[in-house]
């Protein structure tokens, strides 16, 4: 049994979320520094760790700096959420929460139009490459559609998508190709406004500011009627322990990201990232004939999933049933560096694939019947990360397990 708990935060200023390049504010040519959205899952899973830490009873100093695995008030359970080794609590996001409905970073297999018409990526046709012959991932009309036509769609990268809809794309490809509801995804720039701040550097042993030392830093600022009037928007983390519940209690307001940002938490009932109950159409799941009835599946990345170079497309290796993965084909977004801060310690610096990349891959012949299987493996998925247990625990490699349709088996839902 797994107890789970989203939380939702809400900048109470602005919010200021480094990217993975180092940045010294004293160094020439390093004058400016941008904020990104989302934040990593270590910046988010930190936080969280020193507010829950921070709200323990009995706790009569700061638990920053402390050792946390040898504390025996608690501390040693939320160890994996602030990267200083592995716990029983594991964190997945980022994600947003819109009032109760989740989003989750949008499929790069899914392109959309401007009237949110809605198209799929399939690996279809060979080509070769320095790295030898390799499947071409490109949209798929519909049946009898002019190919020019699928010009006008484009995948969306920074956009989030409502869950129900990515629960659609992923199980049942062929009824996601038609129209989403225009409230179903948005995209992180008409939800947030850059606002610039200067900042001047100081000697970090005497702590005191010297001449030609300025620096910009970029911020951002939650816009539009949703953020500032109604506040149904907000940036969310899951928690999750399995065999025991998770801590009740949270100090808020906590410090999220750089400068000293403040963000409210709370945690929300009845909304989680989970399995569920939803209706998956087995006979649209394939076997693929050419290769030993292998089962033909993608998976899709929820959160940031590191970079394995040993593996092919960089996918790291899999265990239990999934352990017999191949993939074969991947439409993924453009490499990213995360940079780990562990107090004092040299940063870590982290090569992920952002979340939306997907993989087609086949997996070897199983003993269970085909709609246990896939009902298995979809809830196996939540269960998995494409991680090492350490960044699997801050929420690095969640991901889903869905369908992959031939191409002609794509029709107009």
């Amino acid at each position: 049994m797994t107890d789970r708990t989203l939380m939702r935060l809400r900048a109470l200023d602005t919010w200021w979320f480094r990217e993975g390049r180092l940045f010294e504010q004293t160094d020439e040519g390093l004058a400016e520094a941008e904020s990104v959205f989302p934040p990593s899952p270590a910046t988010l899973a930190g936080a969280v760790a020193v507010a829950l830490a921070r709200a323990l009873p009995g706790r009569s100093v700061d638990p920053v700096g402390t050792d946390w695995s040898a504390d025996g008030s608690g501390l040693d359970e939320l160890t994996g959420l602030a990267g200083r080794g592995e716990s029983g609590i594991r964190a997945t996001g980022p994600f947003i929460l819109r009032g109760h409905e989740l989003f989750v970073p949008m499929p790069l297999t899914l392109a959309l139009d401007d009237e949110h018409n809605t198209r799929i990526l399939l690996p279809t046709a060979e080509m070769g490459s320095d790295l030898g012959r390799a499947l071409l991932v490109r949209k798929q009309p519909l049946t009898n559609e002019d190919p020019k036509a699928l010009e006008r769609f484009e995948t969306r990268p920074k956009c989030w998508l409502r869950w129900p809809e990515f629960v659609r794309h992923a199980l049942d490809m062929q009824s996601s190709q038609g129209k989403f509801p225009g409230n179903a995804w948005f995209n992180t720039s008409s939800t947030f406004a850059s606002e610039g701040r200067i900042g001047i550097g100081a000697d970090p042993v005497a702590g005191v500011a010297k001449d030609g030392q300025l620096y910009a830093a970029s911020h951002i600022r939650p816009q539009g009627e949703d953020w500032l009037e109604t506040g149904q928007f907000f940036l969310a983390v899951q928690l999750e322990r399995r065999n025991d519940r998770l801590p009740s209690n949270i100090a808020t307001p906590l410090t999220l990201g750089g400068k000293g940002r403040l963000a409210t938490a709370e945690i929300v009932e009845g909304t989680a990232f989970a399995p569920g109950a939803q209706e998956i159409q087995f006979d649209r799941w394939d076997f693929d004939p050419r290769h030993k009835q292998c089962l033909r599946l993608r998976l899709i990345a929820v959160t940031p999933v590191p970079i394995d170079e040993r593996q092919p497309f960089g996918l790291p290796a899999m265990t239990k049933e999934l352990a017999g993965l191949e993939p074969v084909a991947a439409a993924l977004g453009r490499p990213q560096t995360i940079g780990l801060w562990r107090g004092n310690d040299a940063p870590r610096l982290v090569r992920v694939f952002p979340a939306g990349s997907t993989w087609f891959a086949r997996l070897a012949p199983q003993k269970m019947k085909k709609a246990e299987l896939i009902k298995h493996l979809w809830r196996e998925a939540f269960r998995q990360r494409l991680a090492s247990p350490d960044l699997a625990a801050q929420g690095f490699g969640a991901f889903v397990i869905g369908n992959w349709p031939k191409p002609n088996q794509v029709g107009n839902g």
